[in-house]
């Protein structure tokens, strides 16, 4: 099934820490509940807020219901690098525009030499998508304009742009032999091609 056009990044974050954190558990065999139990009773995430600790347990948690054993062990056991990867790959899996925008658009241009990635080019990319969804089209200036803000920030936080002068110059990673192995066999050759801008 197609995933839909959605915008809920806007009341997320990158949540690597957190992540890690449940990997954490779920490796030692914590169940999903007594993750959920931790949030509320020991501050998992150290928020001081139950309602937060528990929407960012909900939103990680989405991002992780497809993720196996073996995706697992090559996060729990890479460097932090490879892990923001993995955690870029697992929210991208999750969210079609975000996905798309790393396909057609920070990947294309790398393909053609481009060295950095500017507000017009996300521009360019929503107005696209607008006149090709009228679920993108109905969003208001604000949520778009957060959406971009969160894209770059994303892929700053895996390392796929680096700020300098003012630029979001791309920085396409090297990847961790195991983790391009289990991308391709698993059918996301696109996703890889996407974050390692590759034709």
């Amino acid at each position: 099934m197609t995933l839909k056009y959605s915008a809920g990044l806007i009341s997320q974050s990158f949540w690597l820490t957190e992540t890690r954190e449940i990997l954490k558990l779920k490796k030692e065999g914590t169940t999903e509940e007594e993750i959920k139990k931790m949030c509320v009773e020991e501050d998992l995430f150290n928020t001081q807020r139950e309602s937060y600790s528990l929407r960012i347990y909900r939103d990680v948690t989405r991002r992780l219901k497809n993720i196996d054993d073996e995706l697992i062990d090559i996060f729990l056991s890479s460097d932090i690098s490879t892990q923001k990867l993995i955690n870029l790959y697992l929210i991208a899996k999750n969210d079609r525009l975000l996905f798309e925008f790393l396909f057609e658009v920070y990947r294309e241009k790398y393909i053609i030499g481009a060295k950095s990635l500017s507000k017009s080019d996300l521009n360019t990319f929503f107005n696209n998508k607008e006149l090709q969804s009228d679920i993108v089209k109905g969003w208001v200036e604000t949520t778009k304009a957060k959406l971009k803000n969160i894209y770059f920030n994303f892929m700053n936080e895996a390392n796929l742009l680096t700020d300098k002068d003012g630029e979001k110059l791309i920085t396409p990673p090297i990847l961790d032999p195991r983790l391009e192995n289990y991308l391709e066999l698993n059918g996301d050759a696109a996703i890889l091609k996407a974050i390692t801008g590759v034709s």
